[in-house]
């Protein structure tokens, strides 16, 4: 919201050129047809303008593609752009945005958490978890801690390693929540009791429809839904 006030200068000016025209309009009559010519012209492109930007607004995948080219040396520009990607399953033009931003920043969390989503797809577990726990430690304020420690939980889970894959879930249950809170605090106790039960080698306590949810987060957090 900071950044509306700079508009402040902008509607001063537009004040003392309205009144300029007024007095130009009240004054000089012959040149009234003339700026009113010009007048439609300026409504035609501000129109024109404003449906142009308008459609980068229409939705995510717009708006960060059109951030891409507009910075293209901005590290959480082209992040972005990569998840889109990589949501989409379009993942040879994630990894190619993705190996750009860690060229413009090698530390940036947002950035090394993709890359490990897309390491963990091609089956280069060690590199993908190096990648988290680099996320993790360069995750100065902890807001992406909680996913972090979920994505090493469940990638633990693939190379059966329940044990560690329950010291993340801790972890991650010991994180702050952002968003939506609840819903973010009722998934990863689902996914506690699930990896409970299998680092003690015991049927699951959850219900159906429970673990029905647990495996379309696990598939959801690697990127396979």
């Amino acid at each position: 919201m900071a950044e509306r006030w700079w508009y402040f200068p902008s509607f001063g000016l537009v004040v003392l050129v309205a009144f300029g025209l007024d007095k130009i309009i009240n004054n000089y009559k012959k040149f009234r047809p003339y700026l009113y010519s010009f007048g439609v012209v300026i409504l035609i492109w501000y129109s024109f303008l404003t449906i142009k930007q308008n459609r980068i607004w229409l939705n995510n995948r717009n708006l960060f593609v059109h951030a891409a080219k507009a910075s293209p040396n901005s590290a959480w520009a082209r992040t972005n752009l990569a998840a889109i990607y990589f949501k989409e399953n379009k993942f040879y033009q994630a990894k190619n945005e993705i190996n750009l931003s860690l060229k413009i920043s090698e530390n940036y969390p947002f950035t090394l958490n993709i890359y490990a989503k897309l390491k963990w797809r091609e089956k280069e577990l060690e590199e993908a978890e190096a990648a988290f726990k680099k996320a993790l430690e360069f995750d100065k304020n902890g807001r992406n801690h909680r996913d972090l420690y979920r994505s090493l939980a469940i990638l633990k889970l693939e190379t059966k390693n329940h044990n560690e894959a329950l010291n993340y879930i801790t972890d991650t249950l010991s994180s702050t929540a952002f968003g939506d809170v609840k819903k973010a605090v009722y998934l990863d106790n689902l996914l506690l009791s699930y990896i409970d039960s299998l680092s003690k080698n015991k049927p699951s306590v959850l219900s159906d429809s429970e673990n029905g949810i647990v495996k379309f987060l696990i598939a959801h957090v690697k990127g396979s839904e």
